[in-house]
C-alpha cells in the first residue's frame, strides 16, 4: 500500500487598496473583508488528508472529514469571489527512489455549499465537484452589498462554505504533497 499525504493552505485576499489594513466592521466605507468563519483571527487555513486504504485511493476521501469550511465577506458594494492555485509542491516518500513529480491539484476538487451572499454560484454538472486546477476562475459572482440600511450602513456578514476532496487513483507516487489556494474579493 503505498502512502500519499494531501495538504491545502487556504489564503484569503481582498482586494484592497492597501492590503495591511485590518477591517473594523464600523469603519468600513470601501472596503471588502473575507474571513475564515471559525475564528476571525486567523489569517490562513490548513487542511490535509492521507490516504490510508486502497478505497480511499480510488474513490477519493474528503479534506476536513467533509465538513465545509466556513468564510464570512463584508462588502459595502456588488462583488464577486475567485480562488485560484498555485503548482503543488511534493516531497517523496522515499529519499532512495526519484519519482516524477505530479501536480495534485489536478486531483482536488472543490464544492460551494450553503452560499448566503446572495450571488451566484459558478460550477460544472461534474458530480465530484468542479476540478482545482491551475486556474484562476470566479466561484460565485454578482454578490450583492451587504451592509444594513437600517442600521446605519454597519456591514451584515455573507458567507459560503468550501469542501475539498482529493482523488487521487493510482496514478500518484507515494509522498507528500501540498498545494496553496487562495481565495480574493473583488468589486464588481
Amino acid at each position: 500500500m503505498k502512502k500519499i499525504f494531501l495538504t491545502i493552505w487556504i489564503i484569503m485576499l481582498t482586494d484592497l487598496h492597501t492590503l495591511a489594513q485590518l477591517f473594523d466592521p464600523l469603519s468600513a466605507n470601501n472596503t471588502i473583508s473575507i474571513q475564515y468563519d471559525l475564528n476571525p483571527a486567523l489569517k490562513n487555513v490548513f487542511v490535509s488528508s492521507a490516504a490510508r486504504t486502497e478505497n480511499e485511493l480510488l474513490h477519493g476521501m474528503n479534506y476536513n472529514h467533509g465538513t465545509p469550511l466556513k468564510f464570512r465577506i463584508y462588502s459595502p458594494s456588488t462583488y464577486y469571489v475567485s480562488l485560484s492555485s498555485f503548482t503543488s509542491s511534493y516531497t517523496p516518500a522515499s529519499s532512495i527512489r526519484s519519482l516524477r513529480d505530479v501536480d495534485i491539484n489536478n486531483y482536488i476538487f472543490y464544492k460551494i455549499v450553503n452560499n448566503n451572499t446572495g450571488g451566484n454560484v459558478i460550477s460544472s454538472n461534474n458530480p465530484l465537484g468542479d476540478n482545482l486546477g491551475k486556474n484562476a476562475r470566479a466561484i460565485i459572482s454578482n454578490c450583492p452589498a451587504n451592509t444594513s440600511l437600517a442600521n446605519k450602513n454597519t456591514p451584515v456578514p455573507a458567507s459560503f462554505g468550501i469542501t475539498f476532496s482529493v482523488y487521487p487513483g493510482y496514478s500518484l507516487p507515494p509522498g507528500n504533497y501540498t498545494t496553496h489556494v487562495v481565495l480574493t474579493a473583488t468589486y464588481q
